[in-house]
């Protein structure tokens, strides 16, 4: 289980990345990406709240994750930072979830989120 202190960790590692990254390709992870991330985790965070794993896009975006055995939740943050695509599925319903917000408007995404996240809860 990934916690707050994983979470800034791995941020960190992902903001090291060199142009190059993924076998002389892939964009260093831009500034942009890393804040917006972790400005749209730390809005989230209650006492329930169960972070994500994060990982770099060939873009110089991020992706992170949420997954247990009945549900796959992503969020990509492009490289800009300001626009954040929601992707879930429920391999117990085989249900799609899709929303996409931008950095400036994200009570979509964090409604549609949190749904997801309370079925990882529940069979977590």
């Amino acid at each position: 289980m990934v916690n707050k202190k994983c979470f800034d960790e791995r941020l960190v590692e992902l903001s090291c990345l060199k142009h190059g990254w993924l076998d002389g390709e892939g964009s260093s992870i831009s500034i942009e990406a890393l804040e917006s991330s972790k400005d749209f985790i730390y809005s989230l965070v209650n006492e329930n709240f169960v972070y994500p794993v994060a990982f770099p896009e060939y873009n110089g975006g991020i992706i992170l994750e949420w997954f247990n055995d009945s549900i796959g939740i992503s969020i990509d943050i492009d490289n800009s930072g300001k626009t954040l695509i929601l992707s879930a599925y429920s391999f117990i319903n085989k249900q799609d979830f899709n929303c996409n917000a931008t950095i400036d408007n994200t009570y979509e995404i964090k409604k549609k989120l949190e749904e997801c996240l309370n079925i990882l809860r529940n069979i977590h």
